[in-house]
């Protein structure tokens, strides 16, 4: 289970309907869809402390490629999640930092 950690203003939920547009070479428009349903992930902001923070970077090392249940604080529903990167880390001031976390939901 994801840290129970405070997720902040500017944190969000993102849509995504697989569809890529491209040009022909008339310049008109091509659409490609690659997905059958809507795909949702989640843009996850913390500040954390340096404790909050480590412990959301030991959750990560053990979690890495694996599938995990997060809950989304705006609807209080439960995801299984995977990490599509590395959480980004950004020092605020003193022991402050802004983490965010993108994660993809795949259940």
């Amino acid at each position: 289970m994801y840290p129970l950690l405070v997720q902040i203003f500017g944190s969000r939920e993102v849509l995504d309907d697989g569809t890529v547009v491209d040009r022909a070479t008339s310049g008109r428009p091509r659409f490609r869809s690659y997905f059958a349903t809507l795909q949702r992930r989640f843009l996850v902001i913390h500040e954390l402390d340096n404790t909050d923070r480590d412990t959301l970077m030991t959750f990560y090392n053990a979690n890495q490629y694996v599938a995990f249940t997060f809950t989304w604080d705006a609807d209080g529903v439960t995801y299984t999640c995977k990490f599509a990167g590395a959480p980004q880390l950004e020092p605020i001031e003193g022991i402050r930092n802004k983490v965010t976390v993108n994660l993809i939901v795949t259940g």
